[in-house]
């Protein structure tokens, strides 16, 4: 029986992907870089920040990396819900779980300040125990250190506990903890060389999943 449900943010619970273009085609705007297609950014998102950075400025100079860090964050912070939207059916599946007693919780690589806001705004942060971000951790996902710790705190064991992402990161971090994983097949990445446990196509299929287990 699941009793516990981690849903990733970016590309699993919102479609965050134009918000976060913007915020890096204004950084490399500053830097005098030239600016890239949403796609392609929307490729480079789902390992934490400061890949996503390496990844659009292409350099792995951790001083570039530490100059145009300040430069995301002072105006993502200011722009987080413009074009940012919840995918079809988030809204009424959380409800769901949460009518069935189930515990949510977000786990994801992007930094933990802008989580709670966006979820606020988007009108769902009610459903979710607490949420985790990316330096709340020494360890982002793939590593399994964000699903022990919530297992750990709450006392969920590990088939009780299912991960729902769009990401390698998320299966991988699912396998590496020893838990069930959902890969979002509407999301913004791939699952690469990892298999699932399960795929949908539509967040309300995974209620069916739930039931099943």
């Amino acid at each position: 029986m699941i009793r516990c449900v981690v849903f990733d943010l970016d590309g699993t619970l919102a479609d965050t992907s134009g918000d976060l273009a913007v915020a890096m085609n204004h950084v490399l705007r500053t830097f005098k870089k030239p600016e890239k297609p949403s796609g392609l950014l929307t490729s480079y998102i789902g390992d934490g920040l400061e890949t996503y950075l390496s990844r659009a400025f292409d350099t792995d100079d951790k001083d570039v990396i530490a100059r145009a860090k300040p430069v995301y964050l002072e105006y993502y912070r200011s722009h987080l819900v413009v074009e940012t939207r919840l995918y079809p059916g988030v809204a009424e599946t959380l409800e769901s779980l949460k009518e069935k007693g189930i515990s949510c919780f977000v786990l994801s690589n992007k930094p933990e300040e802008f989580i709670k806001p966006i979820v606020e705004r988007l009108g769902v942060a009610g459903f979710f125990t607490e949420s985790f971000g990316q330096y709340r951790f020494e360890r982002n996902k793939p590593d399994p250190q964000g699903l022990n710790y919530i297992m750990d705190k709450y006392g969920f064991a590990r088939d009780e506990t299912i991960i729902v992402g769009d990401n390698h990161t998320d299966i991988e971090a699912a396998r590496n903890a020893g838990v069930r994983s959902v890969f979002c097949s509407f999301g913004l990445g791939e699952t690469g060389s990892s298999k699932p446990d399960f795929t949908i196509s539509g967040m309300t299929e995974l209620l069916k999943i739930v039931g099943s287990i």
